[in-house]
Parts: structure tokens; C-alpha cells; sequence
């Protein structure tokens, strides 16, 4: 039976990182409720930890004795990838401590070098029931926008999700969900559901998912990220059916993990848009806390405090239909540039700040003459973001014809942020303005910025996960034309 549930490894629920229900955190080292030790046969405890963020990192775990709160020793999980969601049996960090005499329960705390969700679940082998234990000092969460652990049909024989989806608006509406794979954060598709009227809800099994996916799971594959893409007002819900008990648990609480201040990483995620189509989202991590000023400029004076100013930068550049490339180099905490290279690409830019947000930003080289630009805004706890890719067809100012990519991303605080690229010759400039609405979005904003940053525009819509629209050089360079594309990588 225990290697039974052991293929459960992550019915996870979720807490709000992104969504709009945020409950405060006031502490980087999280108390949590009661846990289970293996001294307790009838009833298992399971740990789960999801990475919000785009890099991996651990989470540490102290435990204590919960009769007489002595420390019993201090456990670091494995890697977790950015994205991710790993489950880990009681068992596990037992091993780790060594020899010691096991209490009926421990008080533990974690200190996580990530943003994301905590979740506590017990598993009853006797009745086959999972329980919801996740209660933190600082209180549970919903993210109405994510659900982290969601079963695959691998786990219906015992333990099948199904996901509710509420619409709270005043009209009818679909809604569009990412579905990633729990392992390794990596996108599998995007679900659309049937349209849902106002004040209604939609119960989807996770077998319907799938088939409207197209995907089949491996025998590994026990568990989702499932994410709304786009605007949509209402939440979403994850339900798990105790088919031996005939007990249905809504699995939608955690506790929110907040990165520890003594992290040395600020984390960036957007887009590239490339010559020859070339299209992708990217990753950076920079080696050092940022503040959230608009410049976070460091003041230095000596030249040893100059040299320490420079740090390292790392990143990832996937690029949709190719590869993954791994990149490296420099960030200078006092000039903001920042420098990346890796497998013959070259990405070369600054720190800025649009919309209120810090944001990397400048243009890339690679190989096969690629070239164009990319924007990549920085995470924070309470923002969300959704990239798109696509391609724009115009008349230039000068009357010739203009086509290349057009790639942006929407925060979930309604910010617009990108890069186009010209076809032939990657010549790249700025996506920025606003969104508003619900499933259908419209904005508009500065576009073509280093045409006419006064009154480029451009304005469209966005629904079920594609968009479309059109866009104007301005007065002072005539032209203008139309684009379309849909979430990145889908």
C-alpha cells in the first residue's frame, strides 16, 4: 500500500503566489502544524514544496521535538526545478537525520531559498484517505489562478482530480489552461474550456484534460501545474476523489513560501523575438538581492568596491520549436548591464523599469545570422506573468513592406512588456503599455518605441490563449499593420 501511494507523489493543493488572494507572509522561516513521524503506522505524512520562481533552489527543513521543542537536526531537500512540484515521504528527511529516537510528531520549519507553496497532506492507508493538514503560522492561501499537484489518470484508479472552474464575472466566458508537467515545470499544452456562464462553474475530470491536450502520461507522470492564461475573473479549483473511502477533499489550501532574505538571487523571466522568426521566453537569474527601486543603482567609490560590483548572471533561453540554451556572464550593480552568452548566442542589455516593474532588456546575437531583441520583467511574490509569441505584417514608414516577431508578456497587475524584431535584419525596439478587461483584453501603449515613442501604438485582443490586433508607426513615421500569435510555446 505504501508503494501505492509513493505513486501519488504530489497531489499537491495550492497557495496563492500569484493569485489575488495573497495572505501575508511576515517571515522568511515558516512554522508549520503538526507533522506525522513514521513512529505513527496508521498515518504518513507527505511534505510538498513548489518553486514559483524560474531557477532552481532547496528549501531547508528544521525539526524539532513537538513535546519539548528540542532541535533534532536539519534537512535540505534536493534541487527543485523552477516550475516544479516535489512530494517527499516523512521518511525521507528521517533518513537523512540519522539515529535518533523518533517523537509521535515533530514541529518543523522551513526556510526556503524560494518563493512558492508549502503543503502538508497525511495519507490514511487503513481507509485510503489523503487529509489537507496545511496550516502555517502565518495562515493558508488560495491562488485563484494555479493548481499545483493535480493527479494524472496514472492515479484514477484511487485518487482521480477533477478541476472546477468558477466564473465570477457578468458574462459568459472561456478560459484558457496551461497545463505543465509537475516534475520539471516543463509545458505539456493548453486547455480551453467550453464557454462558462456568468456565475456558473465548469467540473472538469483530469481525463478530459489530457484528451483535449493530447497527451498520455508516462507511468511517472503522476501530477500537473495547471494555470490560467490570461484575464479571467473567478477561481479555480482542485477536488480529489477518496474512491475507497468515497470522500471527496478539496485539495486548494497551502501555506505560502516566501524566498529567504538571505537569498543572493533576483529572478527575471520574458521573452526574444528574433530574425527568421526566431521566438522563445528567458530566464535570468542574477547572483545578488536587487532592491525594488526604479535605477537600484550601487553606489561604490574604491575600486575594490567596483570590481565587487560586477556579479554573476545566469539565464535560459528557450526556444519554442528548438532547443533550451544554457547562458552565462556578468551583471554590474552600478552601471546595470548585463552580459549572456552561450552555445553562439550573445544577449547584451540593461536594467530599466516599465510599467512600474524592474525589467532586463536589450538585443541578442546568434548563430546562422540570428539577431533581435528580448524584455524580461522581475519576479515578484505577488505578480504572474503569461508570455506570448507571435508575428507582425505592416508597411514601414518609408512605404516598404514590414514583417517580423512580436512577442510580449502580460503581467497579471495588467502590464505590457516586449520586444518586435524585424524578419531580415533583427532591428528590434520596445512592446510596453496596458491591459484591461477580462477574457477578451484590450491595450495599447508606447509601441514601436525608437520610431515614435509619443504615439506608436498599438491594440488588440487576447482570447483563449491567442491574440491579434493592429498597430500604428504614429504621426511622425507613417505605416502600420496588424499582429497575431498565441502563449508561448503552446
Amino acid at each position: 500500500m505504501l508503494n501505492g501511494f509513493r505513486c501519488l507523489t504530489g497531489l499537491f493543493l495550492t497557495a496563492a503566489l500569484t493569485g489575488t488572494s495573497v495572505s501575508p507572509v511576515v517571515a522568511d522561516d515558516l512554522r508549520v502544524g503538526a507533522i506525522f513521524s513514521t513512529a505513527q503506522a496508521s498515518s504518513q505524512s507527505f511534505l510538498r514544496f513548489h518553486n514559483t520562481g524560474s531557477s532552481a533552489s532547496t528549501a531547508t527543513v528544521t525539526f524539532r521535538n513537538s513535546a519539548t521543542g528540542q532541535v533534532i537536526g536539519q534537512w535540505t531537500s534536493p534541487s527543485i526545478p523552477g516550475g516544479a512540484e516535489l512530494q517527499y515521504a516523512i521518511s525521507t528527511p528521517e533518513a537523512a537525520l540519522g539515529a535518533f529516537t523518533k517523537p509521535s510528531y515533530y514541529a518543523i520549519s522551513v526556510t526556503p531559498e524560494f518563493s512558492g507553496y508549502f503543503q502538508h497532506v497525511l495519507w490514511k492507508p487503513a481507509d485510503g484517505t489523503l487529509t489537507n493538514l496545511s496550516t502555517c503560522e502565518t495562515g493558508v492561501t488560495i491562488d485563484t489562478r494555479r493548481l499545483v499537484g493535480v493527479h494524472s489518470t496514472v492515479l484514477d484508479s484511487g485518487y482521480p482530480s477533477s478541476i472546477v472552474v468558477n466564473n465570477t464575472g457578468v458574462a459568459a466566458t472561456t478560459v484558457a489552461l496551461g497545463v505543465y508537467d509537475a516534475r520539471d515545470g516543463v509545458k505539456l499544452g493548453t486547455y480551453t474550456t467550453a464557454s462558462i456562464a456568468a456565475g456558473a462553474n465548469s467540473i472538469l475530470p483530469v481525463s478530459t484534460i489530457e484528451t483535449g491536450i493530447g497527451v498520455t502520461p508516462a507511468s511517472d507522470l503522476y501530477h500537473y501545474v495547471i494555470r490560467v492564461e490570461g484575464a479571467f475573473i473567478g477561481f479555480v479549483q482542485h477536488l480529489v476523489n477518496n474512491i475507497q473511502a468515497g470522500v471527496v477533499t478539496d485539495m486548494s489550501t497551502a501555506c505560502t513560501l516566501t524566498a529567504s532574505t538571505a537569498s543572493t538571487t533576483t529572478a527575471f523571466t520574458g521573452i526574444v523575438a528574433g530574425s527568421n522568426n526566431q521566438s522563445g521566453t528567458l530566464s535570468v537569474s542574477l547572483m545578488t538581492a536587487l532592491g525594488t527601486s526604479a535605477s537600484a543603482k550601487v553606489a561604490v567609490s574604491s575600486s575594490a568596491e567596483k570590481q565587487q560590483a560586477v556579479i554573476t548572471a545566469t539565464g535560459s533561453f528557450v526556444i519554442v520549436g528548438g532547443s533550451t540554451i544554457t547562458l552565462t556572464g556578468t551583471y554590474d550593480t552600478v552601471t546595470l548591464a548585463l552580459s549572456l552568452a552561450g552555445s553562439g548566442y550573445t544577449f547584451t542589455g540593461s536594467l530599466a523599469t516599465s510599467n512600474g516593474n524592474q525589467v532586463l532588456k536589450g538585443t541578442y546575437t546568434g548563430p546562422n545570422n540570428f539577431a533581435g531583441g528580448f524584455s524580461a520583467e522581475r519576479e515578484l511574490p505577488t505578480i504572474e506573468f503569461t508570455s506570448y509569441c507571435g508575428t507582425f505584417t505592416g508597411t514601414n514608414g518609408d512605404g516598404s513592406a514590414g514583417n517580423g516577431t512580436w512577442n510580449f508578456t502580460i503581467s497579471s497587475t495588467s502590464s505590457v512588456s516586449g520586444r518586435y524584431a524585424n524578419f531580415t535584419d533583427g532591428e528590434s525596439g520596445d512592446l510596453r503599455g496596458q491591459s484591461s478587461g477580462t477574457t477578451t483584453i484590450s491595450f495599447s501603449g508606447d509601441a514601436i518605441a525608437e520610431l515614435d515613442p509619443t504615439d506608436a501604438t498599438f491594440e488588440g485582443t487576447i482570447q483563449n490563449g491567442t491574440v491579434s490586433g493592429t498597430y500604428d508607426n504614429g504621426t511622425t513615421e507613417s505605416g502600420g499593420g496588424t499582429f497575431s500569435g498565441g502563449v508561448c510555446g503552446a
